[in-house]
């Protein structure tokens, strides 16, 4: 750093000394201090070169750098491509960290006019998947610069539509923003996969020529706010996953007609008069608060040959749970395996709001390794169990369970002398000897039930959504010894003891009561992996 300074000094000394005598003293300082700002900036690149050779960060090999990136939303890539020159150069050449964009159109639609065409470039011309969001503004309609640059996205989208893999379309339907898509919708799209179409205002039919009739690939189709075109589009013939906005008369016959469907998501049902039945073989998810409460003899009418029924109870009121549970988890098949996990949000319907109390996560339910409801309230689930014809159905028969810590307390107590393994999802806390499933009063009474089948315990410090932070609690040996003496009930050790992101504190209570204690990582565990959105 020394002999950079004694360089630089050097040089400023002699740069004045060459000035001499000019007749225009402004112009000699003006070289003169060109001259100074160019060595300084060379001096500055240097020493941030030097440290940087030393910062193991930016040390990283390309590869992990791109693999990182590629976690982030478009906006972080971005940054990242900021952070250095060495940064910046492999990021923006890494043709795949370009080939997911999710973009918003609001007021600052002239700026990604610009950016758009940039974006596009840095794919490098492969297969594209593109989020593109865009939202009226009533001052749009005066704003000539920003009707231009929506027109100019639009026509970047259309001539790129020939690789695009999925597409997401959120655009107004008031006539004087839905002109600039309609040649986007009739272009031809060989290789996608995924469309969703989505009207942020007034309904709007989809043109009788969508994706220029001619989209081979497409398989997945959501179209909302917007009625499906009756008879349904050569290029839906395909379809094996269809997101139906509204369920009627008029669209029975056309989902009838998609002879490889395996998939059907419906958010409103209308009441049916038609006796269209649809022949196919699908799993049905049921969303909003019309399709839950339809009766499963009216469903099955028009579905003789559904595999499930799935449903949503974020929509659902408090009055029309239970009936709802009663609904989605009265399987005629004896519950062998039963899944209660958190999960965020699963089946909004945007034009029904979000219901007073009702947060981002809730319980999702499977039974015998299906999905039958999700977005159920804890309290709902708890209230329907709470039955003793309900509890006998979910226990007699009941071989593996992985349940949360409010639903385990229930079960324990109940014979259940077909189970063989269960997980216990902890609730955090900041004292674990303050749960009650650790509590000293569960010796007594766990031992009036017991369970005799049981050989394996898993206990799993998973966090409810939407936090994903990956975490490690230290949990007492004391506390684990009463949980398993009131499972167990002195009648023999528990043969597995798992232990999901836990560490132990002392062993020595556990000596006579586990024969072997294993260690997880939920990293690496595909059962902790989030469910996908129904809508």
């Amino acid at each position: 750093m020394r002999a950079d300074e004694d360089a630089l000094r050097a040089a400023v000394s002699k740069m004045a000394l060459s000035v001499g005598t000019p007749l225009d003293l402004y112009d000699a300082f003006e070289l003169t201090r060109t001259k100074i700002h160019a060595l300084v900036t060379e001096t500055l690149q240097s020493v941030a070169a030097d440290l940087n050779r030393t910062n193991p960060l930016f040390r990283l090999p390309p590869e992990i750098l791109c693999y990182i990136a590629s976690y982030l939303p478009l906006t972080g890539r971005v940054r990242a491509a900021l952070v250095c020159r060495r940064w910046r150069s492999t990021i923006l050449s890494a043709s795949s960290l370009w080939t997911r964009l999710t973009i918003s159109l609001a007021i600052r639609a002239p700026i990604w006019n610009a950016a758009l065409d940039v974006l596009f470039a840095r794919s490098a011309g492969q297969p594209l998947s593109l989020v593109l969001q865009i939202w009226y503004d009533e001052g749009w309609g005066d704003n000539e610069d920003t009707q231009s640059a929506v027109r100019r996205v639009a026509h970047i989208v259309r001539s790129n539509m020939f690789r695009l893999r999925s597409l997401s379309l959120q655009i107004p339907a008031a006539d004087e923003m839905h002109d600039y898509w309609a040649c986007v919708l009739t272009t031809p799209a060989p290789m996608l996969e995924r469309f969703f179409l989505h009207c942020t205002d007034n309904p709007s039919g989809v043109p009788t020529t969508l994706l220029g009739d001619h989209a081979p690939a497409l398989t997945n189709l959501c179209i909302d706010y917007i009625p499906l075109p009756t008879p349904m589009p050569r290029v839906f013939q395909a379809l094996t996953i269809l997101h139906c906005d509204c369920f009627d008369d008029w669209t029975l016959p056309a989902i009838a007609s998609l002879k490889h469907l395996k998939k059907l998501t419906i958010s409103s049902w209308r009441p049916l008069s038609s006796p269209t039945v649809c022949p196919q073989s699908i799993d049905l998810f049921l969303v909003g608060s019309e399709p839950t409460c339809v009766e499963r003899t009216v469903i099955q009418a028009c579905f003789p040959h559904v595999k499930s029924i799935r449903y949503s109870l974020y929509h659902a009121y408090e009055d029309d749970a239970l009936d709802i549970l009663s609904r989605a988890l009265n399987t005629a098949d004896e519950v062998t395996s039963l899944f209660v996990r958190w999960s965020k949000t699963l089946g909004t319907v945007p034009w029904e709001g979000t219901l007073p109390g009702r947060g981002t996560v809730a319980l999702a339910i499977e039974v015998n390794s299906t999905l039958l409801a999700v977005d159920v309230m804890p309290q709902w689930f708890l209230t329907y169990l709470d039955s003793p014809a309900v509890l006998e159905r979910f226990t007699s028969h009941l071989e593996t369970a992985t349940v949360t810590e409010e639903v385990w307390l229930l079960l324990m107590f109940v014979g259940a002398p077909r189970l063989k393994e269960a997980s216990i999802l902890l609730d955090e806390h900041k004292d674990y000897g303050e749960s009650p499933l650790f509590s000293s009063k569960l010796r007594s009474a766990g031992a009036i039930r017991g369970k005799p089948a049981l050989t394996t315990l898993r206990l799993s410090c998973q966090q409810r959504p939407p936090v994903q932070r990956h975490r490690t609690i230290a949990i007492s040996a004391v506390l684990l010894a009463r949980q398993i003496q009131c499972i167990c009930a002195g009648r023999r050790k528990l043969s597995i003891l798992i232990l999901r992101d836990i560490v132990i504190d002392g062993t020595k209570e556990l000596e006579n009561l586990v024969e072997v204690i294993r260690h997880e990582d939920s990293i690496y565990c595909a059962d902790t992996e989030a469910l996908e959105s129904w809508t």
